[in-house]
């Protein structure tokens, strides 16, 4: 029997987690990681799905993969967020830079690091990110 291709693993935990299905979708990207460790998107996805389920320590590492992996600017601003609900506002706003730095205009990114400058009353830097984020 021949091994369901990377892609098409992916492509189906995809589906079962636009579904709502997270079990079916982790189970699926368990399986592709598995077998394709290297696998960025996957690990993103896994990291999102752990993060939804109020794990942040375990979405951080599954981020923390997928850069690694070379994951871009979704998962490093993915990153920022679960290490800002662990309360680790300096890794969390390294993140968001590393995110910024990749991909200056990644809005997402931007909203996320303004919000956590505005959390650590850095207003004047808050804003700034606000409108790079427009």
């Amino acid at each position: 029997m021949q091994a369901m291709p990377p892609s098409e693993r992916y492509r189906q935990a995809l589906a079962a987690f636009q579904q709502g299905r997270h079990a079916d979708a982790l189970a699926l990207l368990r399986a592709l990681l598995a077998e394709h460790p290297g696998h960025g998107d996957g690990w993103n996805l896994a990291g999102v799905i752990q993060d939804i389920g109020r794990d942040p320590v375990s979405a951080s590492a599954c981020f923390e993969r997928a850069i690694a992996a070379g994951a871009g600017a979704g998962a490093m601003a993915n990153l920022g967020l679960a290490r800002q609900k662990l309360g680790r506002w300096e890794l969390a706003e390294q993140a968001y830079r590393q995110a910024i730095q990749h991909d200056p205009g990644h809005a997402l990114a931007w909203q996320k690091l303004g919000a956590l400058l505005a959390l650590l009353k850095r207003g004047h830097e808050a804003l700034h990110c606000y409108r790079e984020a427009l």
